[in-house]
């Protein structure tokens, strides 16, 4: 996310640029941008630690999940066959290109519809503005969110086999 970072960061100097300029009205729309920019950083950077926690938790658990055993992970119970779900956004910046995803959820639990909105909006609002691709990623990842996110059992996972998207 450090080209949202950048992003956030020229909008909030050019809040200062607007200031100095003394063009005061100019600097709402700029500041509310850059507010918003930091805030969605920081929120992808949460779930890419959320996903991080999940992965260390499934190796920390490996072998009684591998024997058939079904470990507590918060409030969700956990066995080989658990489908995890997860979701990418986009956002675009000219002629570059973020994607980050989401933290796993479980299917059918309370917070894949959560990610899934998020993952919309974000690649609604901020996808769109790059040149040739925006839109063409904003309309895959839509698509994608759409059809449920990227799904894998627990045992995949534990295989190895990670969703070539999700690299």
């Amino acid at each position: 996310m450090y080209l949202t970072l950048a992003a956030a960061a020229l909008l909030a100097t050019s809040v200062f640029i607007q200031l100095a300029m003394g063009r005061y009205l100019l600097c709402l729309p700029f500041a509310l941008s850059a507010v918003l920019l930091f805030a969605v950083a920081l929120l992808f950077r949460r779930e890419k630690q959320l996903a991080g926690q999940f992965e260390r938790w499934l190796e920390e658990n490996r072998e009684a999940l591998e024997e058939g055993h079904e470990e507590s992970y918060g409030a969700e119970r956990i066995r080989l066959e658990t489908v995890t779900v997860r979701f990418k956004a986009c956002f675009s910046y000219v002629f570059f290109h973020e994607m980050p995803a989401s933290r796993y959820c479980i299917a059918g639990g309370n917070d894949v519809f959560t990610c899934g909105l998020v993952c919309a909006l974000c690649t609604l609002t901020f996808g769109l503005w790059a040149f040739p691709l925006g839109p063409v990623f904003v309309i895959y990842f839509i698509i994608r969110i759409l059809a449920g996110g990227y799904r894998q059992s627990v045992a995949e996972l534990l295989a190895g086999k990670v969703h070539g998207d999700l690299n």
